[in-house]
């Protein structure tokens, strides 16, 4: 009986610690790999605000503008005329550019949020996870006792290279 709530103990604990990092790793695809792959890319771990991401996309739309009418004034052989502003009306492709790096953020911020909050705890837990899955193996009987622990053990194992390559420290 007590090796049975130990095998139990040790798939429950093994799967709350990959569950979590699947989910981390799905949201960083989700993302466009925004979670850092080793210790220099850590700066680019802070996100900046969306009002000064929005604000510099809404400068390069400026340019665009202003750089295409000197164009078509410099074809024409004449002067610009109109006036370029700064925001709004956007066209078709500049709201969809501003759409897009609003979902983009959106999901940077969610995904530095649930590393924040459940990435830290894979420091705690993967680490028990591994030890108890070892402990597990070593002292059960029976092969399916054995393999089953085995198989927790490497999942864990694999979960805390993931958890030290992406740096879930510094979310």
């Amino acid at each position: 009986m007590k090796t049975k709530w130990l095998l139990i103990s040790c798939l429950c604990l093994t799967a709350i610690v990959v569950c979590t990092a699947c989910r981390i790793e799905y949201l960083n695809i989700k993302s466009g790999y925004f979670l850092p792959r080793h210790e220099a890319a850590v700066k680019n771990w802070v996100i900046p605000e969306l009002d000064e991401v929005l604000e510099r996309l809404d400068h390069v739309f400026y340019e665009r503008r202003r750089n295409s009418a000197a164009a078509a004034a410099f074809e024409n052989g004449t002067t610009v005329t109109a006036e370029i502003t700064h925001g709004a009306p956007y066209s078709a492709t500049e709201q969809r550019s501003l759409d897009s790096m609003k979902n983009l953020h959106a999901s940077h911020t969610y995904l530095q949020w649930w590393v924040g909050s459940f990435g830290i705890v894979q420091y705690f837990l993967a680490p028990a996870a591994l030890v108890l899955a070892i402990f597990c193996s070593v002292s059960l009987a029976g092969w399916v006792s054995k393999s089953t622990a085995g198989l927790c053990a490497f999942l864990d194992a694999a979960s805390i290279v993931l958890m030290l390559t992406r740096n879930y420290w510094y979310a």
